[in-house]
């Protein structure tokens, strides 16, 4: 989460972040702690 928070802050503002995810992490990633807030920050890209 910690990464995120620092890349969105190191980027000019306005500007997409994406993270990417396997699609096996992606099945849980409801289960993910302050998955909400990750959302928040980065969009989702994932990987087959």
């Amino acid at each position: 989460m910690e990464t995120l928070r620092r890349a969105k802050r190191a980027l000019p503002p306005g500007t997409a972040l994406r993270f990417l995810i396997g699609s096996d992490q992606a099945a849980a990633f409801h289960r993910w702690r302050e998955f909400r807030e990750v959302l928040a920050l980065a969009e989702p890209v994932v990987a087959a």
